[in-house]
């Protein structure tokens, strides 16, 4: 069992990811979003900058995004800064990516809230359209919602044959989106059903004709790691659902003495 850490965007330095890094931790994750319901009102940097800089100042642990939100950026400026990080941290990267939801970040650009079936709709279209990019070094697509027009990407991605993709998906038609393209599916372990997601996942990898062994499965434990009652306990549950990463979240404000109940538990 990997086991990963996220961390909120909250300070513009790079300390607490290298902090990780030196406890031997797998994986070092942050959330993309403008705002975030538990830190409104309070500094809140970009992720993907931030990750650019985590990436130059470390050299073992793998960094990603979970998730980029598609409300936030076109598909084609989402896969050129995802492919710059694949580059500056030699290949460690993983692109997280999400429909998003109908909070602040689906509101910020001023547009009517997208309808659920359109959201899912645009979010296939949108990774569709990043995994084009990412593997091709020139990209002309059009779709309803999304369009490139020979699109470059000729320094091409470091990981073979694209930076992997971990695609959140809980509902059918985002599961199969996740069935097609995803390297790796992420569940939010707060918004429950952990064990019908993976029905799910394995439905939609079937009627996709694919092994669903061959993406693997991470659970985001969405709660400060602090508060946890139990951490063998949650990565014991894990494992059972055969997951093969567990992502606890960072204790920014309690006791950062769990994080080396974590490392201990590797």
């Amino acid at each position: 069992m990997k086991i990963g850490v996220c961390v909120l965007p909250v300070d513009a330095t790079t300390r607490t990811f290298e902090e990780l890094e030196d406890a031997g931790f797998d994986a070092a994750w942050t959330y993309d979003h403008l705002e975030w319901g538990g830190w409104r009102g309070r500094p809140w940097f970009g992720a993907l900058p931030l990750l650019a800089a985590v990436a130059a100042r470390t050299s073992r642990i793998r960094i990603g995004t979970l998730v980029s939100s598609i409300s936030l950026r076109h598909p084609l400026e989402l896969a050129q800064q995802a492919l710059t990080i694949d580059h500056v941290s030699g290949g460690r990267f993983d692109l997280g990516i999400g429909a998003g939801s109908v909070g602040f970040d689906a509101q910020v650009h001023g547009h009517e809230p997208w309808s659920p079936g359109e959201r899912a709709a645009r979010f296939a279209e949108y990774v569709e359209l990043v995994d084009a990019l990412l593997t091709n070094e020139r990209t002309t697509y059009t779709g309803t919602y999304y369009a490139a027009i020979d699109a470059p990407m000729h320094a091409g991605c470091v990981q073979r044959p694209r930076v992997p993709l971990t695609v959140a998906a809980d509902k059918p038609r985002t599961m199969a989106v996740a069935a097609r393209f995803g390297d790796r599916w992420v569940a939010n372990s707060i918004y429950g059903e952990v064990a019908e997601k993976c029905a799910r996942l394995d439905a939609a990898c079937a009627a996709a004709g694919r092994d669903p062994a061959s993406i693997e499965r991470v659970l985001l434990i969405d709660e400060p790691a602090d508060q946890l009652r139990s951490i063998d306990d949650e990565l014991a549950r894990a494992e059972a659902l055969g997951f093969g990463e567990t992502v606890f979240r960072y204790p920014h404000e309690g006791d950062r003495g769990v994080l080396a109940a974590l490392g201990s538990s590797r």
